[in-house]
Formats: C-alpha cells, sequence, structure tokens
C-alpha cells in the first residue's frame, strides 16, 4: 500500500515538474518574441477563434467532398485497384499503430 502511494506521488510529481517546466519555456518564448505573443493573443481571443474554427470546419467538409467524389470516380472506373489500395491502407494503419 505504503509502495504503491510513492509510486502514486513520484508520477503526479513528475507530470507536474514537467508541466511547470513547459509553462516556464512558454512563457520564455512569448516574452521574447512579438509574433509568437501576437498569435497567442489571437488564439486566447473567443470571437475569432470561433470564427477561424467554422471557417477550418468548412474547409474539412468541402476537402472531404471532394476526396468522397474522386474515389467514388475512381472506384466505378478502377474496381479491383480500389479494393486493393483500401486493403493496403488498413494494413498500413494497422502496422504503424502497433
Amino acid at each position: 500500500m505504503t509502495q504503491k502511494r510513492r509510486s502514486l506521488r513520484r508520477v503526479i510529481g513528475d507530470i507536474l515538474v514537467s508541466a511547470c517546466a513547459i509553462g516556464v519555456l512558454v512563457a520564455g518564448i512569448v516574452a521574447m518574441d512579438g509574433t509568437v505573443r501576437e498569435r497567442l493573443t489571437m488564439q486566447m481571443d473567443s470571437a475569432r477563434a470561433s470564427s477561424e474554427i467554422a471557417a477550418s470546419t468548412t474547409q474539412a467538409h468541402r476537402m472531404a467532398g471532394v476526396v468522397f467524389q474522386i474515389v467514388k470516380d475512381q472506384s466505378e472506373t478502377h474496381g479491383p485497384l480500389m479494393a486493393m489500395l483500401v486493403v493496403g491502407v488498413l494494413l498500413a494503419v494497422i502496422m504503424f499503430r502497433t
């Protein structure tokens, strides 16, 4: 029981030290570089961030639609080749995941 508690304390302490180190690095970069400070301020502005997120989402939907249309056209033209492509991509994802 005490061994488990010590290891949990150690893990929590390591996480806190890492978070503080990252915070100090970010604060140092923001203090030294004006462009980083400006970008960080823009990211903190919620109204602007919401509009940028909405624009990005719309662009992603358009891109997905274009990709879907291309895949549909290619699969009608080259059915067996597209099946091999899908299987190959699935196998690659499985290989890189593990």
